[in-house]
């Protein structure tokens, strides 16, 4: 008997038996004749409706994320930039309508309230603003002055939806401290 070897994902070789001679059904399918048609059919079900499920999960977000990016292209020229140096990434690769200056991003980190400030000055209409995670509404109170492309720029770097209030300021922290090296690498 003749003996393949073939490589398995840890990098052993394996010595197996040659397959077969495949059959094929009538839409070119491979067919293994060693399983039952009551076996195939309870496998086809659960991957089909396995998969449709996620599908449509994944498809109930499409509405959401092209919601959100509408948002942030309205807020192009919305407000006052300080305008001078721009991020030296295009602002289209970001997802921002437009490029966005340092100036605006600085004055953003250097925002005087603490996140934990934000978050009790902050709306509480979302389930996570109150359970005490600082929700993009509240940053922007937080930064009412601040150009708002700018605003939502900082908060994207945090995390998209609502950030917990450690991680939030740990990075306004290092962004303050060094914001040439950790702002541009967020």
């Amino acid at each position: 008997v003749k003996m393949r070897v073939w490589l398995t994902l840890v990098g052993v070789a394996a010595l197996v038996p040659p397959s077969p001679p495949q059959r094929r059904g009538p839409l070119g399918a491979v067919v293994d004749p060693s399983v039952s048609k009551d076996v195939a059919a309870t496998t086809f079900y659960f991957w089909f409706f396995g998969g449709s499920g996620a599908a449509g999960i994944g498809a109930a977000q499409i509405p959401k994320v092209l919601s959100r990016w509408a948002e942030t292209q309205a807020l192009a020229g919305q407000g006052r930039s300080l305008g001078g140096e721009t991020l030296d990434v295009p602002a289209a690769l970001l997802g921002y309508p437009e490029a966005l200056c340092i100036a605006d991003l600085k004055k953003v980190v250097g925002c005087k309230s603490s996140v934990a400030t934000m978050i009790s000055n902050g709306p509480k209409d979302r389930y996570l603003a109150q359970k005490g995670y600082l929700t993009y509404e509240a940053f922007v109170v937080a930064n009412s002055g601040a150009y708002p492309l700018a605003v939502r720029a900082v908060f994207d770097s945090f995390v998209g939806g609502a950030a917990e209030p450690e991680v939030a300021q740990e990075r306004l922290d290092s962004y303050n401290a060094d914001f040439d090296n950790t702002f541009k690498d967020a």
